[in-house]
């Protein structure tokens, strides 16, 4: 089971989501980058 996702505020959702949308960066760079486990970033998505 996933972690439950940070507390973050709209803006930071909003760059979170942006990043991994983003085809640019590979996705554990997107993990590192926010701090965020694989899990929490697709109950984010």
């Amino acid at each position: 089971m996933a972690k439950p996702i940070p507390r973050l505020l709209p803006a930071e959702i909003a760059r979170v989501i942006a990043t991994a949308w983003d085809d640019h960066p590979p996705f554990n760079a997107v993990l590192v980058q926010h701090g965020l486990t694989e899990g929490q970033l697709v109950q984010l998505l």
